[in-house]
């Protein structure tokens, strides 16, 4: 079985929380974990259609996801629009098994990390609120 578990939400904070949403990403877990747009934020200009990250634990795995998902971002980072242009449209990015990543990913990761550390993101656990019977209480 697959399913969602957190919800990543990228915004900006005011006083009474997350504001002016710009994407929502949902996080699954099966045998492996993966992150992909919520419904109504899957948008023309994301060709990104899921990632994978490289396990678990993997430290750069929500800098990652919003390098794929929110390229508008780091459009300041000419080297990302170079890069994110040139990928593919409905790619999935793979970390775990080294599958369509673009080769200079890292030295772009490290470009658009400052950007990345000052956004606000949000994140929430999905847990059964009621209508779920049997196994899953």
């Amino acid at each position: 079985m697959a399913g969602f578990d957190k919800a990543f939400m990228f915004g900006h904070a005011t006083y009474d929380g997350v504001q002016g949403i710009t994407m929502e990403l949902w996080r699954g877990i099966s045998s492996r974990m993966w992150f992909e747009p919520a419904t109504g934020f899957k948008k023309k200009c994301i060709k990104v259609r899921s990632m994978v990250p490289s396990g678990p634990d993997d430290p750069d795995m929500v800098l990652d996801a919003a390098m794929a998902f929110c390229p508008w971002a780091f459009a300041s980072v000419p080297e990302f629009q170079s890069m994110y242009n040139r990928m593919e449209t409905e790619l999935l990015l793979d970390f775990n098994l080294h599958r369509g990543i673009p080769e200079e990913w890292a030295r772009v990761c490290e470009l658009v990390r400052p950007i990345f550390n000052k956004m606000t993101i949000y994140h929430a656990d999905i847990k059964p609120l009621q209508g779920v019977t049997g196994w899953c209480q």
